[in-house]
């Protein structure tokens, strides 16, 4: 009847808060931008790291320098976002996932040529910190490694592509780029060499556990020649103006190919002699050989 109440006691309606990415993450050193978003026309923002105000991030945006030192142990920071419209704050909160930066590969000695030799991969981070590390094989972790260092012997199956990840305070770096490790081939005799029309075997190894094998003649793979040995019919017209033939070995292990390349020097067929009019008897004679 004309007549107004008292107001009601106020309800307050909270600021919605975001933030994008909803699950950030980056490598050490590394910089990365969130970005809050308040359901309102206009507001102010607060970033806070964990519960401590970050000093002049006031705006909807913070580029955040990734720092491995910031993370707990599990690797993560907490960021809040405070937004404030219509004189009502609302937050949100985001675990920033730090990674150690991505490791390197140096490798040493590789591929390794001989019996008895070695050959070091070393794996590195410029994170900070105490770093424990993986190596894989492909796609196969090397059992029983996780030191900077993978040190390989001639014998042990060394080829392949190799990658390693580092981890600092339980958290894991993506995998480095592959480095690979060619497979040593050889070519026994080192030297061969054969008269025309002989069959002389040569023998390709690939220093591997398993390995397949491709011979070439010049630059044009033979036919069939798919084993360890290949056994040549001596053709001198195969040989060059200086009576060598060109044969390569291609062997490939753990997916990575090596080559060996020989000279087969061809000798024309052992001459033989014929005697006419031999031993000479007469004074004036003749006799040919």
């Amino acid at each position: 009847n004309t007549v107004e109440s008292d107001a009601s006691a106020a309800t307050t309606v909270a600021t919605h808060v975001a933030i994008t990415p909803a699950s950030p993450s980056g490598a050490d050193a590394a910089t990365v931008t969130m970005t809050c978003s308040a359901d309102a026309t206009t507001a102010t923002y607060v970033w806070k790291k964990g519960s401590t105000a970050i000093t002049g991030a006031t705006a909807a945006e913070y580029a955040y320098t990734v720092a491995i030192a910031d993370a707990d142990a599990s690797g993560n920071v907490g960021f809040t976002c405070e937004g404030t419209a219509n004189a009502v704050m609302g937050t949100a909160t985001v675990n920033f996932s730090v990674k150690p930066q991505q490791p390197t590969i140096t490798a040493t000695g590789m591929p390794i040529t001989a019996s008895g030799g070695t050959g070091t991969l070393t794996c590195a981070t410029a994170s900070a910190g105490s770093p424990t590390f993986k190596w894989f094989q492909g796609s196969t972790e090397v059992s029983g490694q996780s030191g900077a260092e993978l040190i390989r012997t001639y014998g042990s199956n060394p080829s392949g592509e190799y990658t390693c990840k580092a981890t600092i305070n339980t958290v894991e770096s993506d995998a480095s780029a592959a480095t690979t490790v060619a497979t040593h081939v050889a070519i026994s005799p080192a030297s061969p060499s054969g008269v025309d029309a002989a069959t002389v075997t040569m023998t390709c190894s690939a220093d591997a556990t398993t390995a397949t094998y491709v011979w070439k003649k010049g630059s044009s793979a033979i036919t069939g020649a798919t084993a360890a040995e290949y056994a040549y019919t001596v053709a001198i017209a195969d040989a060059d103006a200086s009576g060598n033939v060109g044969f390569t070995c291609e062997g490939t292990a753990n997916a990575v190919m090596g080559t060996a390349t020989v000279s087969f020097s061809v000798k024309p067929q052992q001459p033989t002699i014929t005697a006419t009019g031999m031993p000479i008897t007469a004074s004036g004679g003749t006799g040919t050989l």
